[in-house]
């Protein structure tokens, strides 16, 4: 397995989090969304730092040296950190007992560990035998690394290897996980067989490949000039005015955002609109769906619109005080909204908070 490399920068200084107590994305009888209002900011240093990873409990933040920090979402408290040494190299993922990040040393030898998602205590680690930057995803019991030659398979359990195959991508290949296993890169898109890695089926495609989503054993996928496939079964092309941002399956058929700034839910089956909404702006690539709505960042705004997946009607819209950067905002749990920002990460809330001004609850050391 050849894994390493460094993460751009990003993130950590913490110096408050207000608890919440709110609900999701709820609506009035009227149909209008309660308003959001800003409850408090994680102010954090944007220079030497990432946020990595978010499981709805901790936010996972590589530091330099090697450091990763675990910091409770609901207080903004350093909850544990973990000296890997090296740098870390990939994003995190986590299951119910422990997080799984690629570290690299000195030398550029790259190592899978497992950390105890309690106390941040490495449990196992795995010798990649690697020198480049990996991708990393989990799937039940199962972790996957890729990188430019190979894709393997770990047990979540003890981190003995599952499998390995070589691949013959143009670069490491992005994993998408879900009902089935993909490896894309480029205008390739290979499918695998989760239990033992062979390739089932392999596709090629006239422009690059920028989402992909899985629903009812059937594959669909984006390309970077708006056209929608569904690859599998039986094949049916839609095309949209700009690249594909976003593919995702849901209850109320197959939802897609386009740089052509509409929105668009499409029958899986023969790919037939639904519903399609016109959005002010260019949709930012990074946006959260939730069971039943989606939260969409435009380009150039300086707010969050709350879209209902089953219709396309504008549930509720977030104000935000803050510059956006381009990243995701983050939906979590308790229905709280965590917009990446200019000064940090603000927390938004559409009931009261417990909290609204803050104050200083934790200074990691």
């Amino acid at each position: 397995m050849h894994l390493s490399s460094k993460l751009s920068k990003f993130i950590p200084t913490l110096l408050f989090l207000a608890t919440l107590t709110v609900g999701g994305f709820s609506q009035k009888g009227n149909g209008v969304g309660e308003p959001f209002v800003k409850c408090s900011v994680y102010r954090l240093d944007l220079q030497d730092s990432e946020v990595i990873s978010n499981d709805g409990e901790f936010f996972y933040v590589a530091e330099p040296r090697g450091v990763l920090r675990a910091i409770n979402s609901r207080d903004g408290r350093t909850h544990w950190t973990a000296e890997l040494g090296g740098s870390i190299s990939s994003t995190a993922a986590s299951d119910s007992g422990r997080v799984f990040v690629v570290s690299t040393s000195t030398d550029d030898s790259a190592f899978l560990r497992a950390l105890s998602r309690e106390t941040g205590i490495t449990e196992f680690v795995v010798d990649l035998n690697s020198s480049q930057s990996p991708t990393l995803a989990i799937s039940g019991e199962t972790v996957l690394i890729s990188d430019s030659n190979q894709v393997a398979a770990f047990s979540s359990k003890d981190g003995a290897q599952l499998w390995s195959r070589s691949h013959a991508l143009p670069g490491k290949g992005r994993v998408i996980v879900g009902s089935r296993m993909a490896l894309a890169e480029g205008n390739k898109l290979l499918l695998l067989n989760l239990e033992d890695g062979r390739v089932g089926s392999e596709y090629s495609f006239e422009f690059p490949i920028s989402s992909v989503a899985f629903a009812n054993g059937q594959t669909f996928v984006g390309d970077s000039r708006g056209t929608i496939e569904r690859v599998s079964g039986s094949s049916w092309r839609y095309k949209t005015g700009g690249k594909i941002v976003e593919l995702a399956a849901t209850e109320f058929g197959l939802f897609a955002a386009s740089h052509d700034n509409f929105l668009y839910m499409l029958n899986a089956d023969n790919g037939k609109v639904i519903w399609r909404r016109r959005m002010s702006g260019r949709i930012a690539e990074g946006r959260y769906l939730t069971e039943s709505s989606v939260l969409i960042p435009v380009v150039g705004e300086s707010r969050l619109f709350v879209v209902d997946l089953k219709d396309g009607k504008l549930l509720n819209q977030i104000e935000l005080e803050e510059v956006v950067l381009s990243r995701a905002p983050i939906v979590r749990r308790d229905g709280s909204v965590i917009v990446p920002a200019n000064n940090g990460l603000a927390v938004y809330s559409s009931r009261p908070c417990e909290n609204k001004n803050g104050g200083e609850l934790s200074s990691p050391p």
